[in-house]
């Protein structure tokens, strides 16, 4: 079976084809007499000079769609926005010149080529498995019953119950500063100079977006205008928007400074209003309260509803109906790039595989469950399934504390120590205010060529004050510059495997853990504070992750990292059928009777990640991670350090460390049969 797009993903690779028997062979001209051909049986000149300039032709075009592909993940996540009045290639030529030559793109660049050869060595097993499962075989029948029963099994988990809403505020940071300053309205402006926090839609239209450089947003829109942005000024806004969403949801979740999710379920009852009527009544009392606009999507889980948001933006609703036949012709045309959980990288991988809507998941279902593992997270795409409980995040996710600095690349030591120092005051900071103490402290370092690694030390006792950070990450530093000389554009330190201090002066065993001068404020005080810096941190990282999509390797918007394949071996007279590393697995046989659902029922685990679809490891996130969180966690692993082929041994040589989101396999897991949460983005196996 052959996919489209399969020949063009190498330049170098000859175009084959698969006979019925499951071999290949070099697609050559019919074999006969004739004037064209020699004396002796052989091609003729005119022959060979044709088929030279047919293969040229060939490259001529891979290397084209090579190109065009660099310039759509330099485009990053503004690629293929509606309501551009550029036509996207246009735009993506114009970010491609504005950024070539620099190290950036030289990163990127190799990062695209690194993405393909792994693409390749997944088709080039996708492909062999292929040869030996043809279409309407046994064993292609037996894999289609158990998608079948993977899907009934899903079918039954849709709880359409609950109502529930993703609160998006429109355009907010430029909204604030339009509130501010009138005289923008109607004009293509951006807050932020360096690096731009949020753009006008008159702006957006021309390709520009949140997370690009100045430089490159002026080279697509001349004539924007660039003003300050004002954090605080952010912040505070945001409090009152939250402060009227939670009249409606008094357990909400906010998920960013404009961002939201609530279940209005009981409101809805208490009040006897259905959920248009509510949305709208939410709609228009955040514009009382501050002046700006709110766009929501209505529906029976998240992962809906935050489609759903998008659909009529700005300041408007829509609402998927609680039925299954609705929300299925909802997903059927939706592109996948739509879909929370699924980034630029894992885009690329389904593209591959001719996946570009979700209907595309059923019609390619076979051909994800031979070649990549657990299908059944897209197949919960395709149904339109996500998670249903909205909570606010709890204190416990927290694994680890940080804070990072980027600046002008350097490797003068003492400019190095300044800003490791800042970083180590600040974490020390955080740590008090949040009332943590850690036993693992990791130095993050970015290089001039935008390499990321990381050093860290496990301690025996218990660190919190800058000093002791300072002097650890320090330490680390110093050996890592022994060993190389280093140029710098980031540094970061970070505390981990955290100890609560809260809950361990609630069971009595730990008084006065940090003693103040002065009185602290009540609980409820310093835990709103803190969830505030803890949003302002996490803004900011997205931030600087927009900046290194915009200008780097990855995309911030990326929506949660979904985990699919399932390779079995098959139990026939031909040869052995093995999944990408080569480990065999048991193939029920062509009897209904005898076919059981591979859908695994999960909960939470207590560390966050998921395995690899392509090469099986394990990739971490925080346990309650964000959507995007998760999602730049797989693009990460996808774009740097997934083992495919060939690239398995030399996997994890280039950087001398591991990334802060790099996968990690731990035999652990594979041990364990514990259950995780249905929707949960990478789907573990049991017994896996």
């Amino acid at each position: 079976m052959t996919f489209p797009g399969r020949h063009n993903l190498s330049p170098k690779k000859k175009i084959s084809s698969s006979t019925g028997n499951g071999s290949s062979h070099v697609r050559s001209p019919l074999k006969g007499k004739g004037k064209d051909r020699g004396e002796d049986g052989g091609t003729s000149e005119a022959q060979k000079a044709g088929q030279t300039e047919q293969g040229s032709d060939e490259r001529r075009m891979q290397d084209e769609e090579a190109l065009a592909r660099l310039r759509k993940r330099m485009a990053g996540p503004s690629s293929g926005k509606a309501g551009l009045a550029k036509d996207q290639d246009e735009i993506n030529k114009i970010i491609y010149k504005a950024s070539k030559g620099s190290r950036f793109f030289l990163k990127e660049k190799e990062t695209s080529e690194r993405i393909e050869r792994q693409i390749e060595s997944m088709l080039a097993d996708k492909d062999d498995i292929m040869s030996r499962v043809p279409p309407d075989s046994v064993e292609w029948r037996n894999q289609e019953k158990k998608v079948d029963v993977m899907r009934r099994d899903l079918e039954a988990t849709r709880d359409l119950s609950r109502v529930v809403v993703h609160a998006d505020m429109d355009f907010f940071y430029g909204a604030c500063e339009l509130k501010r300053d009138p005289s923008l309205s109607g004009k293509c402006f951006g807050v932020g100079h360096g690096v731009l926090v949020t753009c006008s839609y008159e702006a957006r239209a021309f390709g520009v977006r949140s997370g690009m450089a100045g430089h490159i947003a002026k080279a697509l829109c001349p004539h924007i205008i660039l003003v300050d942005n004002d954090m605080k000024h952010y912040i505070e806004t945001s409090e009152k928007v939250m402060a009227v969403m939670h009249e409606y949801d008094p357990t909400m979740a906010q998920a960013s400074l404009d961002e939201a999710y609530l279940d209005i379920t009981e409101y809805c009852e208490s009040n006897r209003v259905d959920a248009d009527e509510a949305v709208a009544r939410l709609r228009e009392d955040v514009k009382q309260a501050t002046g700006l606009t709110v766009s929501c999507g209505i529906a029976a889980n998240c992962r809906l509803a935050k489609i759903a948001s998008d659909k009529n933006k700005p300041n408007g609703q829509y609402l998927v109906p609680a039925n299954a036949t609705d929300i299925m012709h909802f997903m059927h045309d939706l592109p996948v790039r739509k879909v929370s959980g699924i980034g630029r990288v894992t885009e690329r991988y389904l593209e591959a595989l001719g996946i570009d809507t979700c209907g595309d998941i059923w019609e390619k279902r076979v051909v994800l469950a031979l070649t990549l593992r657990h299908p059944e997270s897209f197949l919960a795409i395709y149904l339109g399934l996500g998670k249903t409980q909205v909570a606010p995040t709890e204190r416990g996710w927290r694994r680890s504390v940080g804070r990072e600095h980027t600046f002008t690349p350097t490797s003068n030591l003492e400019e190095l120590l300044s800003e490791l120092r800042r970083c180590a005051d600040k974490v020390e900071s955080d740590l008090e205010e949040e009332s943590y103490h850690a036993q693992k402290v990791t130095l993050t370092c970015k290089t001039s060529s935008y390499t990321r690694f990381t050093r860290d030390l496990t301690l025996g006792h218990r660190v919190w004050k800058a000093d002791d950070l300072f002097r650890i990450t320090k330490e680390l530093l110093l050996a890592e510059l022994k060993e190389r000389k280093l140029t710098l554009r980031l540094i970061g330190v970070r505390a981990g495997t955290l100890i609560d201090l809260r809950k361990s002066q609630a069971a009595g065993s730990i008084e006065n853990a940090f003693r103040r001068a002065k009185a602290a404020p009540s609980y409820s005080t310093a835990e709103s504070h803190a969830e505030q810096e803890r949003l302002i941190e996490d803004e900011e990282r997205q931030l600087r992750l927009a900046i290194e999509a915009s200008l780097q390797d990855r995309s911030p918007e990326d929506g949660p990292s979904v985990e699919a394949g399932l390779v079995r071996e098959i139990k026939t007279d031909r040869p052995d059928i093995r999944d990408m590393r080569g480990e065999k697995h048991e193939l029920l046989v062509d009897d209904s009777n005898s076919m059981r659902s591979d859908l695994v029922k999960l909960e939470e685990h207590e560390e966050g990640g998921g395995e690899c679809p392509i090469c099986g490891m394990w990739v971490r996130w925080p346990m309650q991670a964000t959507e995007s969180q998760a999602a730049l966690a797989l693009d990460e692993h996808l774009s740097g350090d997934c083992q495919t082929g060939a690239n398995a041994e030399a996997s994890g040589r280039d950087n001398g460390g591991t990334s802060r989101l790099a996968p990690i396999f731990d035999p652990r897991y594979a041990a364990r049969k514990k259950k995780r949460r249905i929707d949960s983005y990478f789907i573990k196996p049991a017994g896996a």
